[in-house]
């Protein structure tokens, strides 16, 4: 069943699958896209900022999105994301530990301009033992029901 706007009302919650990064991740995710000391060398990240390796927040947004778009965003009739409302990294994200991933719809409205299709406001996060470590709010255009055209 495809899923529309009117299947997600606020409130709806997803368990996302598990996040664990191995170090060998880490790192090439890192030489690739953000070729940071404390993302690409463990003995320099050991005397940085963070007291050891930590991964990229690029990819960590990355696999949290891919988490999201696996499991609700592949059975959903969406239509883009024009925008990404706020990206919060709140503590690092580090090799060989778990990292639990949820995501709740916290926004919903129709179209003004376009009954066919809405807008919906979506709280992804990560958590380290249920303490959020990354928060990522995207917003999703999504088609409404065919021949729904009221809420």
């Amino acid at each position: 069943m495809t899923l529309h706007l009117d299947d997600l009302p606020v409130g709806s919650r997803f368990a996302l699958d598990d996040l664990v990064l191995s170090e060998a991740q880490i790192i090439d995710f890192a030489r690739r896209f953000d070729a940071q000391p404390f993302h690409v060398d463990p003995a320099a990240a050991a005397a940085g900022p963070f007291g050891g390796l930590v991964a990229s927040g690029l990819q960590t947004v990355s696999e949290l999105v891919s988490r999201w778009v696996s499991a609700v965003m592949v059975r959903a009739a969406g239509l883009g994301s024009p925008a990404i409302e706020a990206i919060r990294f709140l503590q690092p994200v580090r090799p060989s530990r778990r990292y639990t991933a949820r995501a709740e719809v916290i926004g919903s409205r129709r179209s003004r301009r376009d009954p066919t299709q809405g807008v919906l406001t979506v709280l992804l996060e990560l958590a380290d033992s249920g303490t959020p470590v990354l928060t990522v709010e995207p917003i999703i255009l999504i088609a409404t029901r065919p021949g729904r055209t009221e809420k």
